[in-house]
């Protein structure tokens, strides 16, 4: 019978298991050991080509590990992409949603409901947000 720790950490929103990335003959990230437990904190900082965006793009399934592996809530994001990111959302750093819309635009058709079909979010106050965005 698993122990609770053993539970804990499987279920851990983050946990790398010798999680490696190479390109070619390059090494971009070497066996990685990661857990953060559910209620962390956790800062992932670093210079310019510290392997940041690799690691970030693994947990989320978007490249495939070399070897190892990157579970989110216990599921494999490379193996399950559509389980694993049922849990989570992802903003890149440099976000190209559509263009040629402004911030203030791009709110208001997720917001006040401008998005066709899915009518956006509809928050109660959309309408007042967008002239402070």
């Amino acid at each position: 019978m698993a122990s609770r720790l053993d539970t804990a950490e499987a279920r851990a929103p983050i946990r790398t298991s010798g999680l490696t990335k190479r390109y070619g003959e390059t090494l971009a990230l070497d066996r990685l050991e990661l857990t953060v437990a559910a209620g962390e904190v956790y800062g992932y900082l670093g210079p310019n080509g510290a392997r940041k965006t690799t690691t970030i793009r693994l947990l989320l399934g978007l490249h495939r590990p070399s070897a190892g592996s990157a579970k989110l809530f216990g599921v494999d994001a490379w193996r399950e992409p559509v389980s694993a990111h049922r849990r989570l959302a992802y903003v890149a750093g440099e976000p190209l949603l559509w263009p040629g819309m402004t911030g203030a635009e791009t709110f208001e058709l997720l917001a006040i409901g401008g998005a066709g079909a899915a009518g956006g979010l509809a928050l109660p106050r959309g309408r007042d947000l967008v002239p402070a965005w």
